[in-house]
């Protein structure tokens, strides 16, 4: 993070690209008002989707860490008695608008937290599943949730139920169990980025093709069209 000498706060901002190749991982150096649409943009996105998205905790670091300075000038400055009525007053927007950004990294963590807890143990097992060269969707700390939370339900569900039942009886198979997102739940997307020739229909190959068009909407299927969201040609909405 740092100033470009305009008074534009700027971010380094690792794979910002969001592609699925992730070869290396490059840096892009973005100013505020790109972290903060970007962040809007992964909100919407989380939110409309049925599946747990790549995570944005770059986005959301870099937010955190440039609230957190604002907040303390601003703590700072608004402790001078000699300040104007005008210079208080936008202090005050300063701080409403620090407000709302925090608020939306709250939104976006909770959006992301519900769906873990609700697919906890369909997601650990696609993450253990995963090749070596997929991306992952959690966040650190995010893992570090689901692991504990996935043994938690496993031990709670054990001493409970599994426990009390005949020897015959208390095994459970746990790639069984797992309720598993809804891939083929239709979604309106907005295309960002032009695409040829997108699969909109898996039991037609030959008919089931469409040409997004730059700037227009349409109702989807995610499941076909959620590599793009995840690349940022296409923008739930």
């Amino acid at each position: 993070m740092g100033d470009n000498g305009g008074g534009q706060t700027s971010f380094n901002v690792t794979g910002f690209d969001n592609t699925n190749t992730h070869d290396d991982e490059d840096e892009v150096e973005l100013n505020a008002e790109q972290v903060l649409s970007g962040l809007k943009t992964a909100w919407l996105n989380e939110r409309f989707a049925p599946d747990l998205l790549e995570s944005k905790d770059d986005l959301v670091k870099c937010l955190l860490d440039q609230v957190n300075s604002m907040a303390e000038k601003l703590d700072r400055t608004s402790a001078n008695s000699a300040l104007k009525e005008e210079q208080s007053l936008r202090i005050e927007m300063h701080r409403l608008e620090i407000q709302r950004i925090r608020y939306l990294i709250s939104s976006y963590l909770r959006l992301r937290l519900k769906k873990i807890q609700k697919h906890a143990l369909h997601l650990m097992q696609e993450h253990a599943a995963r090749s070596d060269d997929a991306y992952i969707k959690f966040s650190p700390e995010e893992l570090a949730f689901t692991e504990a939370y996935c043994d938690l339900v496993k031990k709670q569900l054990s001493s409970q139920v599994l426990d009390r039942l005949p020897g015959n009886m208390a095994v459970i198979d746990w790639t069984r169990v797992p309720t598993v997102p809804n891939l083929d739940h239709y979604v309106f997307v907005k295309v960002n980025v032009a695409q040829n020739q997108v699969m909109i229909d898996d039991t037609d190959p030959e008919e089931g093709v469409l040409d997004l068009s730059e700037d227009t909407q349409y109702l989807l299927k995610f499941r076909n069209i959620a590599p793009l969201v995840e690349s940022g040609a296409l923008s739930l909405v």
